[in-house]
């Protein structure tokens, strides 16, 4: 069943290390604090270019796969009905966030509630982009986008930190969780086989 050999407590131990890990990551990860200074010392020699001010977007996602749905028209008609059963309900950002996490084919998204954070315009699917980057976009705006592909539910959160800000802070942050990590191999306390 788990392969030649492997047994189930060998499975269940891995996979409870392997959460106990990446625990332990995030929460690292959520204290980091830096400076702007740090950040814009980092951004200049790390990766340079223009410091874009133009801010990121935040969103919540819902993604609504042909492919899942067998055809573009089928995940039209699926897409509309999660719509119509969000706005019968609270119509807030934790109602559809609670949909992403039932209906979305967008998996690593769906798990948080189809959360996208501090994403740059140029690293935003290019048919979400005209709507997500619109001047006119405002917190709670929701929309249904329809593709060949399928059909994005967006609910529009707000706009994060400066492009060139969320950049830095992403890169600083890896580099962090990089350093750590090396130490607690170092001090033994990690093993990587």
């Amino acid at each position: 069943r788990y392969g030649k050999g492997v047994k189930e407590a060998d499975v269940r131990r891995c996979l409870e290390l392997s959460a106990l890990a990446n625990m332990y990551s995030k929460s690292f990860e959520q204290s980091l604090e830096f400076t702007d200074s740090e950040l814009e010392d980092y951004f200049t020699q790390n990766i340079g270019g223009e410091n874009s001010l133009e801010p990121t977007k935040n969103w919540r996602g819902i993604w609504l796969s042909a492919s899942a749905y067998g055809s573009s028209d089928s995940a039209k008609e699926a897409a509309r009905g999660v719509l119509s059963e969000w706005k019968k309900g609270e119509r807030d950002e934790d109602s559809f966030a609670s949909l992403a996490r039932l209906y979305s084919n967008e998996r690593g998204y769906a798990a948080l509630g189809g959360r996208h954070t501090d994403v740059a315009r140029e690293d935003m699917p290019e048919t979400v982009r005209d709507w997500l980057c619109s001047s006119l976009r405002v917190e709670g705006d929701f929309t249904l986008i329809e593709s060949d592909s399928g059909c994005f539910l967006l609910y529009f959160i707000g706009d994060g930190p400066p492009e060139w800000h969320a950049k830095a802070e992403s890169g600083l942050t890896e580099a962090k969780v990089s350093a750590e990590l090396e130490r607690l191999r170092s001090a033994g306390k990690l093993t990587v086989d």
